[in-house]
């Protein structure tokens, strides 16, 4: 039977082709969402790890620090001791005046133990394991009547950790 010089017959085939197709595209479709999928969970269990390590590396800083206050020159002298077992990369100091707590005092000085100077603080100061930093700042001067000023030691790590100190403070040691 002809209709319009088609037969009957030749469309039949064309439905399973179409079915074939549609059938074809859904399973590539699924294949590509559950490859994302997958992909992703694997992106996330990767940065799970690699903060899991990172956390490690912070739990692992550690520091002693020690603290002598020079009236005669209102100088604050800090040393930092790295007692932790990797490199520590020092990128931020303040030392803040403990009656107001609102500004950092801003000449934080670093030792240079060859030429046995002050220098101005240019971070990253880089502290191997087992070694000392000198720190200062100059202090304002303790009037007779403002009694006791505290000091807050403040530094960052390149890791992140921030590491907070008080002077005076039983943390802080007297001699280094």
């Amino acid at each position: 039977m002809h209709i319009h010089g088609y037969t009957l017959r030749s469309r039949r085939g064309l439905g399973s082709i179409l079915g074939g197709a549609f059938l074809l595209l859904i399973m590539l479709i699924g294949y590509t969402i559950y490859t994302f999928s997958i992909q992703a969970i694997n992106d996330q269990q990767q940065v799970l790890s690699d903060m899991r390590a990172y956390d490690i590396e912070r739990s692992r800083e550690a520091f002693k620090i020690y603290g002598k206050l020079e009236e005669s020159t209102d100088h604050l002298n800090v040393s930092i001791q790295n007692i932790g077992p990797m490199t520590t990369n020092i990128i931020w100091i303040g030392i803040w005046d403990g009656t107001q707590w609102d500004y950092s005092l801003t000449k934080v000085q670093v030792w240079n133990e060859k030429e046995e100077t002050w220098d101005a603080f240019n971070p990253p100061i880089i502290i191997k394991s087992g070694s000392y930093k000198k720190f200062g700042a100059t202090i304002p001067g303790v009037s007779e009547g403002v009694g006791d000023w505290t000091y807050r030691l403040q530094f960052l790590t390149d890791k992140g950790t921030i590491y907070e100190v008080g002077y005076p403070d039983s943390r802080f040691s007297r001699a280094p």
